[in-house]
């Protein structure tokens, strides 16, 4: 009676830990996911995240981060875009409940005009990216992010032919890519 006492105590206290550990673990990927979308406005009605490239040094204030996040754009808006551009996106409203994320004015077509403050003074974190670009933009304070060469090809090809749209957001640059039923978001910082 004594061994089952004992091990019953045990088995009580394997499950309370189990869960302290998983339910965070469970509860971390949507809320990630919810985080991520954050960034894009909801007009876009984007759903899925694609891809994703972040680093982080440090954290709170001083804390870095650097990041390439992709998601797909559906063939609806897509289509809207190609038919209003601009037009569209000016006229999109803003996000209801996400403060600074999600909001953009001032659209641009591309081809995007790299200025110097996109460039990176740091050569040190170009051996995570092939081509001057989106690369530059991530790098910008010397805290380089590596990107999958088919999605940083991808977004080099929108920033610099025409056919693509992009904003500055307050952190962070946005680029909306039809033909590819893509949406970029890009950030340093």
């Amino acid at each position: 009676m004594a061994h089952r006492d004992y091990m019953a105590k045990y088995w009580k206290y394997a499950v309370v830990i189990a869960l302290m550990v998983g339910v965070p673990l469970v509860g971390y990927k949507p809320y990630l996911r919810s985080h991520h979308l954050s960034f894009v406005p909801e007009a876009l009605r984007v759903s899925n995240v694609l891809y994703v490239s972040e680093q982080s040094w440090g954290f709170g204030p001083g804390g870095t981060e650097t990041g390439l996040l992709a998601f797909q754009l559906p063939a609806s808006v897509a289509q809207e875009l190609k038919t209003r551009g601009t037009d569209y996106l000016d006229n999109m409203p803003q996000n209801a409940r996400q403060g600074q994320h999600g909001r953009y004015t001032d659209w641009h077509k591309t081809p995007l005009i790299m200025d110097d403050g996109w460039g990176s003074s740091s050569y040190e974190g170009r051996k995570y990216w092939t081509s001057p670009g989106v690369g530059d933009y991530l790098n910008k304070y010397g805290f380089p992010v590596p990107l999958e060469k088919e999605w940083e090809d991808m977004v080099n090809r929108a920033l610099s032919t025409p056919g693509s749209y992009y904003a500055y957001g307050r952190v962070g640059l946005i680029i909306i890519i039809p033909d590819e039923l893509s949406v970029i978001y890009a950030y340093n910082g």
